[in-house]
């Protein structure tokens, strides 16, 4: 009787992982492949990322210190980011430590340019700005003229104040990689 009743339990588990795989709505796929890699599936806490319309559209590589200091200020993707990039790479926290020199990626929320705040005073990065389809505009210029471009909205997020609405530009970024914002203006 005890066996049937586990059997009933875990097929009722697997049903249920099968209905929430089924109900995931994936964003940009392209995005999501540039940001996490060709895995990224494998981890479902990114599904929310580069969605149409919405303001998780950065690809920010986040360094331990970006990580700690946004779940520290109630914001918890340094922990999720860290936990999805070991799915991602199908490593365990031993094969994959929080060390000091890991970036790992997440979408950050481009409406108030959390990427960028951090990026100005730590190791962080943003890799790229996906165009939400807000408006029309070409990303890749620094993530507020990006937010400008697209109108987004901005807004606060937990340990980041709602940026500015206008005057935002990186002349600095056009055209590269990767790179320091600190000298972007917004």
């Amino acid at each position: 009787m005890r066996y049937q009743g586990l059997v009933v339990a875990l097929l009722a588990l697997h049903v249920h992982a099968l209905n929430i795989s089924r109900s995931l709505r994936w964003g940009n796929d392209a995005a999501l492949r540039a940001c996490f890699g060709e895995n990224y599936k494998r981890a479902s806490s990114i599904s929310h990322c580069f969605q149409e319309h919405d303001t998780h559209n950065t690809c920010c590589m986040m360094d331990k210190e970006t990580r700690d200091a946004n779940d520290a200020a109630g914001n918890p993707i340094g922990q999720a980011s860290l936990e999805a990039a070991r799915q991602i790479a199908g490593k365990s926290a031993e094969d994959m430590p929080d060390s000091d020199d890991l970036l790992t990626p997440w979408c950050t929320c481009f409406g108030s340019q959390v990427c960028s705040h951090y990026a100005k005073t730590t190791k962080t990065k943003v890799k790229f700005v996906n165009d939400c389809g807000c408006a029309s505009g070409t990303p890749g210029k620094g993530e507020g003229w990006a937010r400008e471009q697209m109108q987004m909205p901005g807004h606060a997020t937990p340990g980041v104040a709602q940026p500015k609405d206008s005057g935002n530009s990186c002349s600095e970024l056009q055209g590269k990689a990767e790179m320091d914002v600190s000298t972007c203006q917004g």
